[in-house]
């Protein structure tokens, strides 16, 4: 008997198996111990998730021929597989067969069965004026916009977001905060044919990104204390770490209205945010203007400000 890796499901191996069954773990490069893989005992049998191992059946002298249909498993392993194309395709967009093939390490053929599926299904459609590279539907993009909850707030965003795009010329970004993080929610890109590129769904860290410190700025003091507390990742040179420093540029933003992101995160972006706030100033998202670092200068920098400051306090006063 021999086994590989597979999807999800279970068997039960025949307890007569279990040194041929431990033996094929080994080869696999698994856990070489039964009882170091998340298995359980039941009676004479030993049951493995199939999310493990999938086995198939070869004579072995002095144990029982072990096996079972992998009909279902295949049929879910290309369900995966599919829904991983669609992931990469939302975040590497226009993207072709073989980029996609070798940042998810499968055949081209496998991701081509996996694109003519999501396009057949309306998810995905050839980027405009080619036929080798992909982007998503609006469909797709329809059925990620209801991810959240935020249906009210991006509903009341996009005009504002819009007015802001074409007052800046440049990206426009709605993050919420999110579990320690800032979360891409809505986009709308500059037509410039140089410009930032965030997937939806994408985080952003709270220390090291506009969006993020211009929500810490009026964050309530317990949750600036425990992240001031923990050490703070470095991303670039210019990535602000020390508590003290980031305390002061916090106060900054607070008189200013809006902060700044100089290459903190990625060294070739820039950034300028304001928070977005219910009536008792509590921060509950961020609108940001994102761009090319070197287009990030001290003459546009305070421009940039005041218009996303305008843009979030408007936001902020038709959500109530």
């Amino acid at each position: 008997m021999y086994c590989e890796f597979g999807e999800f499901g279970s068997a039960v191996v025949d307890g007569r198996s279990r040194d041929g069954l431990q033996h094929a773990i080994g080869d696999v490069g698994g856990a070489g111990n039964l009882q170091e893989m998340p298995s359980t005992v039941r009676g004479d049998h030993y049951r493995v998730p199939f999310c493990a191992v999938r086995w198939h059946t070869v004579p072995q002298e002095g144990s029982a021929r072990v096996g079972m249909p992998n009909r279902g498993v295949k049929a879910l392993r290309n369900v995966l597989n599919t829904l991983r194309v669609l992931e990469e395709v939302a975040a590497r967009q226009p993207v072709g067969v073989g980029e996609l093939a070798r940042v998810l390490d499968m055949p081209k053929s496998s991701v081509q069965r996996a694109l003519v599926t999501l396009d057949t299904a309306g998810w995905i459609r050839p980027a405009s004026g080619e036929v080798t590279r992909w982007v998503l539907t609006t469909k797709a993009l329809a059925v990620g916009g209801r991810a959240g909850g935020d249906l009210g707030l991006r509903g009341a965003a996009l005009p504002i977001m819009e007015d802001l795009r074409r007052r800046t010329g440049e990206t426009i970004h709605l993050t919420v905060p999110e579990d320690g993080k800032m979360v891409l929610i809505e986009r709308l890109e500059t037509d410039k044919p140089v410009r930032t590129n965030m997937a939806l769904g994408h985080s952003l860290p709270l220390h090291a990104s506009a969006n993020g410190k211009a929500v810490l700025a009026y964050a309530d003091p317990e949750t600036v204390r425990r992240l001031l507390a923990a050490e703070l990742p470095r991303y670039t040179d210019t990535t602000v770490t020390d508590p003290d420093r980031l305390r002061a540029e916090l106060a900054a933003i607070r008189t200013r209205g809006f902060a700044v992101n100089r290459g903190e995160w990625r060294s070739d972006v820039g950034a300028v945010a304001a928070a977005v706030r219910t009536p008792d100033a509590t921060p509950i998202a961020s609108l940001s203007v994102n761009l090319p670092i070197g287009r990030l200068t001290p003459d546009s920098e305070p421009t940039f400000g005041t218009a996303v400051h305008e843009a979030a306090q408007t936001l902020s006063t038709r959500l109530g």
